[in-house]
Order: structure tokens, then C-alpha cells, then sequence
């Protein structure tokens, strides 16, 4: 397989998934920016803030992950024998909509929750952090709660670099269930390579993953001297997987070739 038809693989799976990031970008900035308003209401009547509304803030959040990520993984279950070469179309049978749904389970049975309460624990952070300073510089009551308003200006930033990397790492984690799933089925072995988007955007050392050859299935990518079982790899450290699009792409090994 040439590197410009991996590279074409790569951009047509990054395309069908992330068109659903704008969607999941404005659900995520909306209900920052209604919680934010909501506490600052019942801040000018009771004087504090409310354990309540956080609550309420995650399970909404949660709501709004779980919509976001079966529509995701959706895509990528369809999308992902488009990510393997070698393969016949024998041996992809049909995908089923149970690899679907059970990818979606694992995902957030193993990271999808803890990713919707560290958003809802950053949201909560970010008013708190802006009403207690404004409070402790004996600002007055109005400018507290006009401190804490501002942090409807972090939503939106918030809320794009959260929906870029929650739809690719989502995307990524079903991308990889089903191709491991065909293959099972199929009795076939995979090897995988690690393709960047090349643009001035990637950061270089995702870049010079380019150069790369295909490795074992369960071999780890050495990505800027950290080990990735593939891009978005949640067990990555930030640097490594924040609003990274790099995509994993997949061959039958070359002895069944």
C-alpha cells in the first residue's frame, strides 16, 4: 500500500467522524454557558454558589456525551473497514450494529464517564476560582457576579478543544473494537501504522510519525518517547492526545498477503 492511498484512507475516516464535532462542540458550550448563568441567579439570591446545580451540570453533560458519542461511533464502526487494506470483502461480512453498540458501552463503561465529570468539574472550577477572587478583593456584590460570568468566556474554547478530542479519541477507540473484531472473524492478524495529518497544524512530533512503518497490532507506537497503542490513546499524556487527528491505519499482516 503507497503512503498517498494511507494518507487518503486517513482523511476519508477523519472526515466522516468529525463532522459531527461542530454538533457536539455547540451541545458542550451551551450547557457550560446555561450553568454558569444558572449559578450566577442563584448566587444574587442566596449569596453563594450551588452544590445542586453542579449536579445537575453533570448529568446534563452526561446526556449530552452519551448522544454525542453513539453518533460518533456510529460513523466509525461504518468507517473503519475503509481504515484496513488487504482485506476481502468476504471478510468483512457485514457490520453489524452490535459492534457499535458495544464499543459505545466499553467507551464509556472505561473512560467516557470519567471524561463527562472532569468536564463538569472544570466548569464548576473555572466560577468558583473567578467569584472567589473577585469575593476576596472585597470587590462588590455585581462585579462578583460579573466576574463570574466571565467564565461563559472560556466555554467556547473550552467547548472546542473538548469536542475535537472527545469525537477523535471516541472515534479512534470504535475504529480500532471493529477492526479487531472483523479480523477475529475473519481468522486474520493485523498489523497497524500510525498516519498524521499532514499539515502545519500537526505537531512535529506526530509528524514524524509519517515516516513510519507498519508494526504489530499489539505493539506499542513510540510517539515523542511515550508509548501509544494508537492516536488518542486515553492512557497518552495531553501533550500527546489533546486535539490530536491522526488516524490508525490497519493491513492484514504481509504473510497472509
Amino acid at each position: 500500500m503507497s503512503k498517498t492511498s494511507d494518507r487518503i484512507r486517513a482523511i476519508r475516516f477523519d472526515i466522516a467522524v468529525m463532522r459531527h464535532m461542530p454538533r457536539f462542540r455547540a451541545a458542550i458550550c451551551k450547557e457550560k454557558n446555561r450553568f454558569i448563568d444558572a449559578q450566577m441567579e442563584y448566587y444574587k439570591r442566596i449569596g453563594k454558589l450551588s452544590d445542586t446545580l453542579e449536579q445537575e451540570h453533570a448529568q446534563r453533560l452526561e446526556a449530552i456525551y452519551r448522544e454525542n458519542y453513539k453518533r460518533i461511533m456510529k460513523t466509525a464502526v461504518s468507517a473503519a473497514p475503509g481504515t484496513i487494506s488487504g482485506i476481502k470483502a468476504s471478510d468483512i461480512r457485514e457490520v453489524k450494529y452490535s459492534i457499535h453498540e458495544s464499543a459505545l458501552f466499553e467507551w464509556f463503561t472505561t473512560q467516557g464517564g470519567a471524561r463527562v465529570k472532569r468536564t463538569a468539574r472544570v466548569t464548576a472550577n473555572d466560577v468558583r476560582k473567578l467569584v472567589s477572587e473577585a469575593f476576596q478583593a472585597g470587590e462588590p456584590e455585581t462585579d462578583v457576579i460579573r466576574a463570574g460570568l466571565r467564565a461563559k468566556g472560556l466555554s467556547a474554547w473550552r467547548a472546542n478543544t473538548i469536542a475535537r478530542t472527545e469525537t477523535h479519541n471516541a472515534a479512534a477507540f470504535a475504529s480500532r473494537y471493529t477492526a479487531e473484531t472483523i479480523a477475529a472473524d475473519a481468522g486474520l492478524t493485523l498489523e497497524k501504522k500510525w498516519q498524521p495529518t499532514l499539515d502545519e497544524r500537526t505537531r512535529p512530533a506526530h509528524m514524524a510519525m509519517a515516516t513510519s512503518d507498519y508494526i504489530g497490532i499489539d505493539a506499542p507506537f513510540i510517539v515523542d518517547g511515550e508509548e501509544l497503542d494508537y492516536p488518542g490513546d486515553p492512557s497518552g499524556s495531553p501533550e500527546n492526545v489533546i486535539n490530536c487527528r491522526c488516524v490508525e491505519l490497519r493491513q492484514v499482516k504481509r504473510d497472509y498477503l
